[in-house]
């Protein structure tokens, strides 16, 4: 694997997209779901991941969005989640940004409360309006019960109409508030 990793960094971006993308499903076997990313994971995806932040860094710096996309998308959505926590908060922001709705939403999930707020105040309002929406309720739940109360109105006001009504009976909010 080290002579691999070698091998990467003479490489052109997209061949190194590639090579990730390779590493990581290679990696997976054994791997296991971490939950929340509280606790730190240091099974080999993570390895791999931490091994691969410069070039994830690299991606960013060159507006690669496609070649972002493609190395999460088949990731486990806790893997992911965990190698995000590893990148500045700007960093984080863009990925979330690149990432399909759904697997952003799946991923943060898996975040903490305070990773999950931080990244809701650098994100636009339609992105974090996506997000919540795609949200299980449960998590969607847990994490507006930690808000202030204000924030987490503005953030209700967000969801859908079907979503708003399912959050604010798990709130105990009156309905229409």
């Amino acid at each position: 694997m080290a002579t691999i990793l070698r091998c990467v960094v003479r490489l052109t971006e997209d061949a190194c997209v590639a090579i990730a993308a390779a590493l990581l499903r290679s990696a997976r076997t054994g791997a296991t779901k971490l939950g929340r990313c509280s606790n730190r994971s240091t099974g080999p995806l993570a390895m791999v991941g931490n091994i691969l932040i410069p070039e994830i860094r690299s991606l960013i710096e060159a507006r690669n969005f496609a070649g972002l996309r493609e190395i999460f998308q088949d990731w486990p959505r806790a893997d992911v989640a965990e190698v995000i926590l590893d990148l500045p908060q700007d960093d984080r922001v863009i990925i979330f940004r690149v990432l399909p709705a759904a697997l952003a939403a799946d991923v943060f999930e898996y975040l903490d409360v305070e990773a999950q707020q931080e990244l809701l105040r650098g994100m636009a309002h339609e992105q974090v309006a996506s997000i919540l929406n795609e949200m299980s309720p449960d998590d969607r739940t847990a994490l507006l019960e930690e808000m202030p109360s204000l924030a987490a109105r503005q953030l209700i006001q967000l969801l859908t109409p079907e979503e708003r009504r399912v959050a604010q009976t798990l709130l105990g909010y009156p309905e229409g508030s």
